[in-house]
């Protein structure tokens, strides 16, 4: 910059506000203020979905704090002395007064006459006149959950849009707050997923959960294009696990297929992420016998032992779901098997373990045939991607959600699914015994064990329940869970846990209690 080599300068966003100050990764308020100093033009370049006009000002913005380990520990080992604090916030605030313009898909946002201020909220407004007018029109034709449209025009909404579009219909709004308090509402982006936009909205009167489906994956944008059927087929599988499981499975109040939009029961706190828990060290007793009482009434009242043939084939039409079994089916099936540009794992410790992994012809026959049986065996109407993200928890309840997912296919998926993401944290309690002190993570450790093999006692005991004792395709329905299941949990424990990790985790499960929760027959699979 000082020696005239800069012509401009132009970086992302993570949240642009009302004035156009913007939150991004640490050091874009540190350029922007050298910039200025040069006068070098500084530009934000985002999507329109980084636009927050609900927020006035960037000190309203929430600046999470990064774990202190990043700072404190290298390689699992601490650094620093013991109780030297840690200041790690995820995000600084470039003030809007020192960017030169804010640059969306949508075009450049434009700034006020007189006072040079970013008009961010004049911006979207504009955009969303129609699709917000058009609400009302659409509330007549949607009842229940209807066919999506799929249309590519849907505009993401942001924390104005949110507000607009609950105020626009009477019946969701007053979950909310009576009318005329929309202005005390309060609306927070909280979606931590790769795929859709999740918004809490609070008011006087409560709270709703709102979410939408864009038509690509978030995390990568409209270079990995998405059907937004995938939002007609979350709403009704959320429907229709709240029928059969009403204790595990929140209650959709609206889906809309013009805006790809569900509003459904908020999990408010205490409930938290499963996963969010178990990394800050928590326990919650009741989640084995949840989850299994989950498995067993969605998975059995799917199956052909509850529904008759043409229901089922009913069935697999509407949940017929390409995109999202296309993503699993590399993710989980394809990618941890070559070098794929999406795989990650801890280098250079792992390198060699990746390589072996990708090199082994009998472990890619073998997850060839789990992929086939992935692709062909419709059986039951499955979660599809049943992980500890997908499950919110108090020391009471477990409630399961974000089906987007859900289609007909191997009854042994989503336990084999839930059972390979619970060993996870089991092994990776290590690295945080290594930061918080030998022993911290003992008690937690315990637990997983046990909700490892409460999961599947439970699901396998109550799976069928209401048949006759001496019916034995109840018996075979089991013994077939147990010799599948481990196929597809070993197959997802590589996507997640790294290419290498699998013989630790088969001499995890059979020196500790956690065999219990399988068959004699795994021996035969290992």
């Amino acid at each position: 910059m000082a020696q005239g080599k800069v012509d401009a300068v132009v970086v992302g966003a993570d949240r642009v506000v009302a004035n156009g100050d913007t939150a991004n990764k640490i050091g874009t308020y540190s350029h922007a203020v050298a910039a200025k100093h040069h006068n070098i033009p500084f530009f934000i370049a985002a999507p329109t979905t980084t636009l927050d006009a609900y927020l006035a000002v960037g000190d309203q913005i929430e600046i999470e704090q990064r774990p202190a380990e990043e700072i404190t520990h290298f390689k699992g080992q601490r650094v620093v002395v013991q109780g030297i604090k840690v200041w790690n916030p995820c995000f600084d605030v470039t003030p809007g007064t020192l960017i030169e313009g804010i640059i969306t898909e949508k075009g450049v946002v434009p700034r006020d006459a007189g006072t040079g201020r970013h008009q961010v909220a004049k911006f979207i407004a504009a955009q969303q006149q129609q699709q917000v007018n058009g609400h009302a029109e659409a509330a007549n034709s949607s009842n229940g959950c209807s066919k999506s449209n799929n249309s590519s025009s849907v505009l993401a909404l942001d924390a104005a849009g949110v507000v607009s579009f609950l105020a626009s219909r009477p019946d969701l709004a007053a979950r909310v707050g009576p009318a005329g308090s929309e202005s005390s509402w309060t609306v927070k982006e909280v979606g931590d997923g790769n795929i859709n936009f999740v918004y809490i909205v609070m008011g006087p009167s409560g709270g709703v959960c709102l979410k939408q489906a864009l038509p690509f994956v978030r995390c990568v944008g409209e270079d990995w294009p998405l059907s937004q059927d995938r939002c007609r087929i979350e709403a009704e599988a959320l429907q229709l696990g709240h029928g059969l499981c009403s204790l595990h499975v929140p209650e959709v109040y609206l889906y809309d297929p013009s805006s790809s939009i569900i509003v459904m029961e908020l999990l408010a706190p205490p409930n938290v992420i499963l996963r969010h828990a178990i990394v800050k060290g928590a326990i919650y007793p009741l989640v084995g016998r949840h989850v299994g009482n989950f498995l067993a009434a969605t998975l059995f009242h799917t199956s052909l032992l509850s529904l008759n043939t043409h229901q089922v084939r009913d069935m697999v039409i509407k949940f017929t779901n390409p995109d999202l079994c296309a993503l699993t089916e590399q993710v989980i099936f394809t990618d941890p098997y070559y070098p794929a540009p999406l795989n990650r794992w801890t280098r250079p410790q792992l390198d060699k373990a990746a390589a072996d992994l990708q090199a082994d012809a009998a472990a890619k026959v073998a997850v060839s045939n789990l992929k086939q049986k992935f692709c062909q065996n419709a059986e039951v109407l499955i979660h599809g991607d049943l992980h500890t993200g997908s499950i919110m928890v108090t020391p009471e309840t477990t409630n399961v959600i974000d089906p987007e997912f859900a289609y007909v296919g191997p009854l042994a998926f989503d336990p084999a699914k839930i059972i390979g993401e619970l060993i996870i944290p089991y092994l990776a309690s290590d690295g945080h015994e290594a930061a918080e002190g030998t022993g911290s993570r003992r008690e937690q450790r315990q637990w997983l064990l046990g909700t490892i093999v409460e999961v599947w006692e439970v699901f396998s005991s109550r799976y069928g329940a209401g048949l006759p004792a001496d019916i034995p395709l109840c018996d075979l329905y089991a013994a077939r869970i147990m010799y599948v299941s481990p196929y597809f949990g070993g197959g997802a424990d590589v996507t997640k846990e790294s290419a290498g990790s699998r013989g630790k985790q088969r001499q995890w499960l059979l020196d500790s209690s956690a065999v219990n929760f399988v068959s004699p027959c795994l021996g035969t699979w290992w």
